[in-house]
């Protein structure tokens, strides 16, 4: 594994775990209704990003050992 490629993993597999503390905090009601939807939001984000990244870490990675 390529430094490349463990940096990208490394940024999918944070992005994963802030969205999983979104997550518990957004539906832990924790206060306001207001948390409640800026948590989810968080959540819904850093998990799409994390998509993103771990998807483009198969991609790098499949690209650059030119597997089919």
């Amino acid at each position: 594994m390529k430094i490349e490629d463990a940096t990208i993993l490394n940024w999918a597999i944070t992005l994963f775990l802030i969205a999983i503390v979104s997550v518990v905090f957004s539906f832990a009601g924790t206060g306001s209704q207001i948390a409640s939807l800026l948590g989810g939001i968080a959540a819904a984000s850093c998990l799409v990003l994390a998509l993103v990244m771990f998807v483009m870490y198969i991609w790098h990675r499949h690209r650059r050992t030119g597997a089919s």
